[in-house]
């Protein structure tokens, strides 16, 4: 009756009183049906290879209170299908009763308490097992999201996802993604699967009402995950990722028009869900399907929204009106079906090695999204690429996914001090000063940022540079995995001691010691050693070409520029984030592969300034140096003019502008003596929606 009203009353909050787990003995029994027998086992044999004293652990169907030994702990295992919960706990100081509603919640709850024990029994290892998250206090308890997937790479590591009681994507989905025309791809498909775009076959889409693309994608369920009716799966149904939609007959019957594919991906999700009701289909709101079908969907079916668009690291609030479209597109689906995730952000893209906190800023969102009803999250991060502290953010954030009230600051001092027993002390307090003090601001940070964006939001280079130095003295003193891991991170964060270097300009370059700047380049060259640090942002960012960027920088900025010093006056509109053009003279080359690195970006108008010239009467010619990158749609200038005291004494056309890789140069002779005042315009192509961005504008003898 006790235990029936624990149920009843759904209790989840800790307990002061909770009893300890530690024992002299550890007797496990089971309920006598075959799934529980099966899980006390599972225990039974885990806890058994943890433990030194391998006499301390059995198992017992049915174990006599009275009758066990004085000190005996008696841990009791129930698979309840029927649970209104994800599981309950009752918990006496000589019984421990778990009832767990599946194998799922099996797996991550067992491990939880075999980490528990090892924290209060000094004769279980678990040193490999992430410090539980939870107290076995008495209680019912429901994860706050049914799918939880914290997108970094320790996540994706075999056997971390289910001991943690996370989801990822390859373990559990059949097709994720843009995946499908792979799988069409390598079935050597017909032409009818393709779309139809300009009455001509594109093999760039699919046609999602085509019965061969259809039979392909049955054979594939069946032939790889069966009819789901030993275990259901998951699958992404989306078009390739483009705005092509198939304008065949049948599916512009269905109710394609030239933007919209939703209805004949939605039909063909529908007979997938049909054909297959123990499996999940699951469509995403984005590109061609943004709007919902006219129809009910399926009950195994969903759709996943994107956030990308919702202000990043802080609360959410319906007044903002990114929220508020975010809101009314959410309440659209809602009215279609309840199966609604969200495909999640939580890191910066363009950066992937300086440590941006997101710990806080994830909880707060996190809970917005519980309160919208939303049923599963995808927090997107670096995946298979390293990102310093993805360890740490693996965890909280897996913790967060099935309680959004967890506490932060423990969750984070518990980890490290669990993995990180040499620096525990200093990774503790720098990573928290990092999530306390970007939280207190209460900024949005960029997703797609540079290292200056990086510093007006969450960065403090002073706090930075000096965890950093601390951070290789204690690495030095480390031993075993600690040591390994530490110098990972040092290696990776040594790119954000360079790029903070590089922020303060030429000046303070060349004046760094030669032996110290070294170092740290031969420091970074460290990122060799590992399979996952090749790149420092999700789109290009190879090191390998960073490195060459800075070994061509320390040659470049030998060069002397009379315009260095020189107040340059914006005449034209800025872009955000743009308005004072000081990168035009600081003596500070661009990096040819990062348009975040010594670029000055201009793309709501064509680039116009002037500048002083009494101080360059002896100079004679200018050079400009462009970027080129077609898919950020970088183009070098229609043409350049320049005027002298208003009067127009030179134009550059772009056939006069050279191109070389990933930059375009031009120089030209200008005669400025007697000039006071110079005026540079640069027009941009007008038949493209292009943006220039120039690095340097140079005056030279």
């Amino acid at each position: 009756m006790f235990f029936c009203l624990l149920i009843v009353l759904g209790s989840c909050s800790s307990n002061s009183n909770t009893p300890g787990l530690k024992a002299d003995r550890y007797v496990i029994s089971f309920e006598e049906d075959a799934q529980s027998e099966q899980w006390a086992t599972y225990l039974f044999n885990h806890l058994s290879k943890r433990i030194t004293d391998k006499g301390s652990v059995e198992i017992s169907k049915r174990p006599q209170q009275k009758s066990l030994a004085q000190g005996s702990k008696v841990i009791h295992v129930e698979i309840a299908a029927d649970l209104k919960n994800d599981y309950c706990i009752q918990h006496s100081s000589e019984r421990l009763h778990l009832r767990i509603k599946n194998k799922e919640v099996a797996v991550w709850i067992i491990y939880e308490l075999i980490e528990s024990i090892s924290s209060v029994d000094n004769r279980v290892e678990a040193k490999d097992l992430p410090p539980a998250t939870i107290k076995f206090s008495n209680g019912c308890r429901d994860f706050d999201f049914a799918y939880r997937d914290p997108h970094f790479a320790p996540n994706l590591q075999p056997e971390y996802a289910p001991v943690a009681g996370n989801n990822n994507v390859e373990a559990d989905w059949g097709i994720w993604g843009h995946n499908l025309s792979k799988i069409v791809k390598a079935a050597e498909a017909p032409e009818e699967v393709y779309a139809l775009v300009n009455n001509r076959r594109n093999k760039d889409q699919l046609s999602f009402t085509s019965e061969k693309l259809l039979g392909i994608t049955v054979n594939y369920i069946i032939d790889n995950y069966g009819d789901g009716a030993d275990k259901g799966t998951r699958f992404m149904i989306t078009p390739n990722d483009n705005d092509l939609v198939c304008s065949c007959a049948t599916c512009t019957e269905a109710g394609n028009t030239e933007n919209n594919a939703t209805p004949a991906v939605n039909e063909f999700v529908r007979k997938l869900a049909e054909r297959f009701p123990k499996h999940e289909f699951f469509i995403t709101a984005y590109r061609t399907v943004k709007a919902p079908p006219a129809h009910q969907m399926a009950a195994n079916t969903g759709v996943f929204l994107s956030t990308i668009d919702l202000p990043k690291g802080v609360e959410l609030n319906s007044n903002n009106n990114k929220t508020k479209v975010f809101l009314d597109k959410l309440e659209a689906w809602k009215q279609k079906t309840a199966n609604i995730y969200v495909w999640d952000y939580a890191a910066n893209f363009d950066d992937y090695l300086s440590p941006m906190p997101v710990l806080y800023a994830a909880q707060k969102q996190f809970k917005f999204f519980k309160k919208q009803g939303i049923k599963g999250v995808f927090a997107n991060a670096g995946g298979y690429d390293y990102i310093p502290f993805d360890d740490v953010k693996t965890y909280v954030l897996g913790a967060l996914l099935k309680n959004t009230n967890a506490d932060v600051e423990t969750l984070v001092k518990k980890f490290f001090a669990k993995n990180y027993p040499a620096a525990h002390a200093l990774l503790t307090a720098y990573y928290l000063k990092l999530e306390k003090d970007f939280d207190k601001k209460g900024k949005a940070y960029n997703m797609y940022g540079g290292i200056n964006d990086n510093l007006a939001t969450y960065l403090n280079a002073a706090d930075f540079e000096k965890f950093h130095t601390s951070l290789g003295t204690v690495a030095g003193k480390a031993s075993g995995e600690e040591k390994a891991r530490l110098k990972k991170l040092y290696t990776a964060l040594t790119f954000t001691r360079l790029q903070l270097i590089y922020a303060k300009g030429t000046d303070a370059i060349r004046q760094m010691p030669a032996g110290e700047l070294k170092i740290l380049l031969e420091t970074l060259e460290g990122y060799k050693s590992y399979a996952d640090m090749q790149r420092y942002r999700e789109s290009g960012g190879e090191l390998s070409a960073y490195m060459d960027e800075w070994k061509s920088l320390l040659t470049t900025i030998k060069t002397p520029n009379q315009l260095k010093g020189t107040s340059i006056k914006l005449l034209s509109r800025a872009d955000e984030g743009y308005e004072t053009p000081g990168v035009l003279n600081d003596g500070l080359p661009g990096f040819a592969t990062d348009y975040h690195q010594g670029w000055y970006i201009s793309s709501i108008d064509d680039l116009h300034i002037s500048f002083p010239a009494q101080q360059l009467q002896n100079a004679g010619k200018i050079k400009c140096r462009f970027l080129y990158n077609e898919d950020h749609r970088f183009l070098p200038p229609e043409k350049i003019e320049i005027k002298a005291d208003g009067r127009l004494i030179k134009t550059i056309t772009n056939k006069e502008i050279a191109l070389s890789g990933a930059v375009a140069a031009c120089e030209a002779k200008i005669p400025l003596a007697g000039t006071k005042n110079i005026e540079l315009k640069f027009y941009r192509p007008k038949d493209v929606k292009s943006k220039i961005a120039i690095d340097e504008i140079f005056i030279l003898k």
